[in-house]
């Protein structure tokens, strides 16, 4: 039937049954489950500023808000802007692997796409593409503003600024001011926390959805507006953190749970939504079915380098404001309470180090890292998901790299035999460890590049349970104990491009069991960031725990490494 099914198919037979059942007709909250964060490193700028004490509104003047977070919120608007015009354009340069073009389609997903929820499944709505302006949705303190801006801006920017560049700033700089200022003057006026139905169950939201539009107009006229933007502005005034506490396992942990979770002024169903708080730190979260992250991810990193107001409302009754606050907001507060998140920053070395010295693929050594990480802290083996981009085909988006093998069991175990002293009555050598490692990353990079080039196993299997039609019976193989088991992802792992971490301070996503880990990694030369998410409802994971179980991975490769590189010369296996 898939046969069948995949020569008529103009474009990819598993694009739209991919999004149906990875990510549109599941029915769980959005927040942590599925939507995905990054986390920008501190503009140099903005971290001057703050050290010279600069005139910050008090909270009292300006309701938390500040001159430094304005400013870095209209500079990151004006460079998300830039990039979604170039898309438009077609002016985004078709990036290539060694093995061919990608497929660009997805940029066409990151902006201006809303995910609408529904009874029988989710759909995507697609905002207006009109060439002369943009419309930007603004959520502050629960209420909602779009800002309607011209999209002219220089065809060619660099680190001076054009014109018409400058003129698009100043516009988004002096409307969030004013936005701040509209909302500061009557700090008193309550609005209801309605973005935080995005963060409910889906079903719960779709009923809710249908009572807004069904009780007044001007709650179908705000829901359209806000499906009609181009992205999302959340300001944060949730409190300035002591940030002094930051160490290398960790990076402000308060304000990247909010990047992840923040229980209110965010459009969860939006693929793009920028948040920036006092100090300027900024961070984007986006809806995770329109494109892979990778996609984002790369736009966030070159947006990085450089109106009309209208006021959006909502009419509520008794019973959704009832819901809202005895149901949906008490929800929304335990599951980002039940949210264990934590950035590891390892300064140790990076991928320059790994292919010099350790001379093998970066991205395998990191997958052994988190295989042996897992075996030290759970003395247990994990099935473990790496996404592999199927890009080189029309509308490609991911396949499994199933990283937990026979080769990284055996190297595990050997290196916990070294470093334990106690499984093992003899001794184990820095050479006998290398060598499982490298016969493990080798295999790990055969997997990938089948994985890569559509020869995975669970896209496949996905196609045919999608065969299977009403009233018959699925094949035995997909209640197959063993087949569920090893697609119970305990570790959920993805990594970006390299390079990322120059410019992002770290990236991430929920796990997707309760007692897994979801963890997204970027490297650079010298630094290797992990994004560590776990359940505290789950007394048997801990993100801090296996954050140090990855340092102490790190530290005892490096060991094995350097040793075996000091008594041998070793064969590059890149």
């Amino acid at each position: 039937r898939v046969n069948r099914i995949d020569p008529p198919s103009a474009r990819n037979w598993l694009d739209a049954w991919w999004s149906q059942a990875a990510y549109l007709t599941w029915r769980q909250p959005l927040m942590v489950n599925s939507n995905w964060y990054i986390l920008i490193h501190h503009d140099p700028l903005t971290q001057h500023l703050i050290s010279q004490k600069p005139t910050l509104p008090s909270p009292s003047s300006a309701h938390g808000y500040t001159h430094i977070q304005i400013l870095r919120a209209a500079t990151m608007t004006m460079g998300l802007l830039h990039q979604a015009r170039e898309i438009r354009r077609g002016a985004i340069a078709v990036e290539k692997t060694r093995t061919g073009p990608l497929c660009m389609d997805q940029y066409r997903r990151v902006f201006g796409v809303t995910r609408r929820p529904g009874l029988t499944g989710d759909t995507h709505v697609l905002a207006s593409t009109e060439e002369e302006k943009a419309n930007i949705l603004v959520l502050l303190h629960n209420r909602f503003f779009r800002l309607s801006l011209p999209t002219g801006m220089s065809d060619h920017p660099s680190l001076e600024v054009k014109e018409e560049d400058q003129r698009t700033w100043l516009e988004v700089y002096e409307n969030l001011l004013g936005i701040v200022h509209l909302v500061s003057r009557d700090p008193s006026r309550a609005a209801e926390p309605i973005a935080s139905y995005t963060a409910a169950h889906r079903d719960t939201w779709a009923r809710a959805r249908e009572n807004l539009l069904n009780m007044d107009e001007i709650n179908a006229e705000s829901l359209h507006e806000i499906e009609d933007t181009l992205m999302v502005i959340a300001l944060d005034n949730q409190g300035l953190e002591d940030t002094s506490s930051s160490d290398q396992l960790g990076d402000d942990p308060a304000w990247i749970k909010r990047l992840m979770c923040g229980q209110r002024d965010r459009w969860y169903d939006s693929a793009m939504t920028l948040i920036v708080d006092q100090l300027g730190r900024a961070g984007i979260n986006g809806e995770h079915s329109p494109c892979d992250a990778l996609i984002p991810s790369l736009i966030t990193f070159r947006g990085s380098q450089y109106s009309i107001l209208k006021e959006l409302s909502f009419v509520l009754n008794d019973a959704l404001r009832h819901e809202l606050h005895h149901t949906i907001l008490p929800q929304v507060q335990a599951a980002a309470n039940d949210s264990d998140l934590y950035v590891l920053s390892f300064t140790g070395y990076g991928y320059g180090w790994i292919k010099k010295i350790a001379k093998t693929s970066p991205d395998a050594y990191v997958q052994m890292v988190l295989q042996a990480a897992y075996y030290h802290l759970h003395n247990a083996f994990a099935p473990t998901y790496e996404t592999a981009s199927t890009r080189s085909y029309l509308l490609g988006r991911t396949e499994c790299i199933r990283s937990l093998s026979t080769d990284s069991i055996s190297f595990c175990r050997l290196l916990q035999a070294k470093y334990s002293g106690t499984p093992e009555n003899r001794e184990v050598g820095s050479k006998e460890v290398y060598d499982t490692l490298i016969k493990a990353t080798m295999a790990h990079s055969t997997y990938t590049r089948m994985a890569s080039q559509g020869q995975g196993c669970d896209r496949h299997l996905l196609g045919l349970s999608m065969c299977v039609r009403d009233g018959e019976d699925p094949s035995p193989l997909f209640s197959h104990p063993l087949v569920k088991e090893a697609s119970n992802w305990k570790l959920s792992t993805s990594s970006l491009f390299p390079g990322a971490a120059t410019r992002l301070r770290g990236a991430g996503f929920g796990a997707v069991t309760p007692d897994g880990y979801g963890i997204n990694y970027l490297m650079d030369d010298h630094v290797i960031r992990m994004g560590i998410e776990s359940k505290v409802s789950d007394p048997s994971t801990s993100s801090r725990d296996f954050a140090q179980s990855c340092i102490w991975a790190f530290g005892a490769l490096r060991e094995v490494c350097e040793e075996v590189s000091k008594s041998d010369v070793m064969p590059s296996r890149l």
